[in-house]
């Protein structure tokens, strides 16, 4: 069989300030199946290829506060996007139904407070706390119906505390 894949990554990273960073990131991806059949005699050509999305994006912001004594306060804040895209429940071999897996939209958070060898980090992923899921499946054993899928979730939000020391 035959396929063809192109795109474009666009990268920006820019010192806004001596302490406000800022960078994002952009990608977009065509790719097709032109001529292929499965094993299973499933057809192909000008298909979007599963599992992958058309588009995805990141920005982020990046915030250095120096104090007195050597301190330094550091905020970051992250945005991740990832456009939706078809999963064949049928797997490689296709024969299956389609599914399409919902976009992905994350925010994380972070402040640190760092002297000398220390870091003192706060952080907040998945902010808004979203349920995302980067792919569902079906038992073998299981008839091929909806309401057997069982879905792989991404990570809810987390708020967690660290204390790091560089020797």
């Amino acid at each position: 069989g035959k396929s063809r894949s192109q795109g474009v990554e666009l990268e920006l990273q820019a010192i806004l300030t001596e302490q406000l960073n800022f960078s994002m990131s952009l990608g977009y991806t065509d790719a097709e199946y032109k001529d292929y059949t499965s094993p299973t005699g499933q057809v192909f050509d000008n298909e979007p290829f599963y599992f992958v999305p058309d588009l995805t994006a990141s920005a982020n912001l990046e915030y250095n506060l120096p104090l007195q004594n050597g301190i330094e306060l550091e905020f970051s804040a992250n945005y991740r996007h990832v456009a939706s895209y078809t999963k064949n429940m049928g797997g490689f071999l296709g024969g299956g139904k389609e599914l399409e897996i919902p976009k992905q939209d994350r925010v994380n958070l972070q402040a640190t407070l760092a002297k000398e060898n220390w870091r003192f980090t706060g952080y907040i992923t998945n902010v808004f706390d979203a349920y995302d899921y980067n792919n569902a499946l079906l038992s073998i054993y299981l008839a091929d119906d909806p309401d057997n899928y069982y879905a792989a979730p991404l990570a809810p939000r987390q708020v967690g505390f660290k204390v790091s020391r560089t020797f």
